[in-house]
């Protein structure tokens, strides 16, 4: 079955508490053929997060889920903390016409208990990730799961 994988990178900010942060990601985004992308794409992502002053290039695994045609994408990852602990981001991007919205994700890191940390706002900049997106997508052929005799 052929696939379909690109990568992802945004940036911004995120407050936790009173302090106010930089914060990025890079990921390696893999799913199903890119002819469901406008409809409904459920992708997995490999890569890392930093927050200044708080994790740097931390490991990061999740979900990229896209469905622009109801209006909305959805990025949910976890990494590990400075101490070790398992955090999770969770956010959206609401989609207002099939080619405008893409560019603002808005989201929440919260800790194993649910307690919130910190709120983002990140962006997608054309001008510096558009560029390593398109050069990046490439078909894949996506493995086959494996059949018991």
């Amino acid at each position: 079955m052929l696939g379909f994988s690109f990568r992802e990178l945004m940036a911004g900010k995120i407050r936790m508490g009173e302090t106010m942060r930089a914060m990025r990601f890079d990921f390696k985004v893999r799913g199903p053929t890119m002819f469901l992308l406008l409809f409904h794409w459920p992708g997995t992502m490999t890569g890392s997060v930093t927050i200044d002053g708080f994790v740097s290039d931390a490991p990061a695994t999740g979900e990229l889920e896209t469905a622009p045609i109801r209006g909305w994408m959805r990025y949910g990852f976890t990494f590990k903390g400075p101490g070790g602990e398992q955090l999770r981001f969770d956010g959206r991007k609401r989609i207002r016409f099939i080619f405008f919205g893409w560019t603002v994700l808005r989201g929440s890191l919260v800790d194993e208990s649910g307690r919130e940390l910190g709120r983002a706002v990140l962006h997608f900049k054309y001008s510096r990730h558009f560029l390593p997106m398109l050069i990046s997508m490439r078909p894949i052929r996506r493995p086959q799961p494996a059949t018991h005799a």
